[in-house]
């Protein structure tokens, strides 16, 4: 391993999802520790051990594992925390913290038509979630949702609707991160969202397809751009196109006054009668 790491010229050795190390197979946490420590010491390789918090009875047996394990010094990296903002002295002005910084320039990376260029303190504390990586996918599956229903714009109800939505699988964990219980943290230590990459080409999808509907329906429903507003709505509900545009014609020309609004539930039940 010495004679490889010199003709590679490795810097730092990583090793990523250190919980999931066999205790009874490497010949147990000490064994490991010592291996670990050899690593640095003979070949002289800083080593940078990364886990979830079940990763701490590897490193916590006894005060000289715990000084192996440590090394120099490790970092419990706790969830992002969005403390209210405190005044400048000199300017008065807001400071800006880790969250308020981090939220700010993500809110930059938008492809939304309605966006506003300033995020509001109001959708700032709606977003909030201490874990980035559910921050980064709630933002991504928001602005698929703008998109496919043509507000174009994050709202907080918007944020909200889509948490509810698509963040389901994981609100159990997000309750336990929020509790500071460590033992019920440990238990959900591993935090990932099932099958989102996957609902996220699916939103992705759904978009191609109501840009197309969108340009074949300004034909079909002429210049009423509400009526292509509304197919598109349904069909993000998972309606069908071909059933769905009779229907639409159907209650403009019955209900003409009636606002988009109104005349969704009208068309949805017609909808569930034709099925």
């Amino acid at each position: 391993m010495s004679q490889i790491a010199n003709v590679h010229a490795i810097g730092v050795l990583v090793i990523d999802e250190i919980q999931h190390l066999s205790m009874s197979r490497s010949g147990g946490v000490e064994k490991m520790l010592n291996f670990f420590v050899t690593l640095v010491n003979v070949i002289g390789l800083p080593v940078v051990m990364v886990g979830t918090p079940k990763a701490s009875p590897i490193f916590e047996m006894d005060l000289r594992s715990a000084r192996r394990g440590a090394g120099f010094g490790a970092l419990l990296w706790e969830p992002m925390q969005a403390p209210e903002p405190t005044a400048d002295p000199a300017s008065g002005q807001a400071r800006a913290n880790e969250w308020m910084a981090f939220t700010d320039k993500l809110w930059q990376y938008q492809w939304l038509q309605k966006r506003d260029e300033v995020l509001s303190e109001t959708v700032r504390q709606c977003w909030y979630d201490g874990v980035l990586d559910i921050v980064v996918k709630l933002f991504v599956l928001a602005q698929l949702r703008a998109i496919a229903t043509r507000t174009e714009r994050i709202t907080p109800q918007l944020l909200k609707q889509v948490y509810d939505d698509e963040l389901r699988p994981v609100h159990p964990m997000l309750a336990a991160l929020r509790s500071g219980d460590p033992e019920l943290i440990a238990k959900y230590s591993d935090l990932i969202v099932p099958d989102i990459d996957k609902r996220i080409l699916e939103l992705s999808a759904k978009i191609d397809a109501a840009q197309s509907v969108s340009k074949s329906g300004l034909g079909r429903y002429g210049s009423n751009e509400q009526a292509v507003r509304l197919h598109n709505l349904l069909v993000g509900m998972d309606c069908s196109s071909d059933l769905i545009g009779p229907l639409i014609e159907r209650a403009f020309n019955s209900y003409p006054n009636l606002s988009v609004r109104e005349l969704m539930p009208i068309i949805l039940e017609w909808y569930l009668q034709r099925r």
